[in-house]
């Protein structure tokens, strides 16, 4: 059938059809582009993960710095 011999209703339907594949198709590719973000991001996590845990388990000596805090009494109320 060709579209001129199509009433209006169905090159509407024919029209929506056409929309709701393109609008499939975008949403896909937005997807997919959200997934490999989200991959990149979690590969750069990993990675930076791994020095740390590196760092820790090479590390021959090791220290703490922890610095008191005081109310306005003097009193001790917090550390950091």
């Amino acid at each position: 059938m060709q579209d001129r011999d199509k009433t209006r209703e169905q090159l509407i339907d024919d029209l929506r059809k056409m929309r709701r594949k393109m609008a499939s198709s975008e949403y896909c590719e937005a997807a997919q582009r959200n997934i490999n973000e989200r991959k990149h991001e979690e590969n750069i996590l990993k990675q930076s993960e791994e020095r740390y845990r590196l760092l820790f388990q090479n590390m021959l000596e090791g220290c703490a710095y922890c610095k008191m805090l005081f109310d306005d009494k003097g009193h001790p109320d917090d550390w950091a």
